[in-house]
């Protein structure tokens, strides 16, 4: 007998247990996984804290290059109602827009 003629009962239990052995267990536990879900609030509450002073500091930046004619407080408060989501940028208008007085 050659060493890859065996039987098909030996061959079945060759590849049964090769499939026995070359699985991987996908399934995560409920404690890593509610872990990994803390984890992430975490690291979310932080990015979003950390980005209120990020437009604060451009409302600052944009009331020194536009001087009276922006509005910094209303900048200010809409960088903390928004949670830092809204970033003016003193060199697009679009995102000046409410925050400039008129000329006239």
């Amino acid at each position: 007998m050659k060493p890859l003629d065996l039987p098909i009962k030996s061959k079945l239990r060759v590849y049964r247990g090769y499939l026995r052995a070359s699985k991987c267990s996908n399934k995560m536990g409920s404690p890593t996984f509610i872990i990994v879900l803390v984890l992430m609030g975490i690291i979310e509450n932080y990015i979003c804290a950390a980005s209120i002073p990020v437009c604060i500091t451009n409302c600052v930046q944009c009331k020194q290059m536009f001087g009276p004619y922006f509005q910094g407080r209303a900048c200010g408060d809409a960088c903390i109602s928004s949670n830092g989501q809204l970033m003016p940028d003193c060199n697009n208008p679009r995102t000046l827009g409410n925050f400039l007085k008129r000329l006239y």
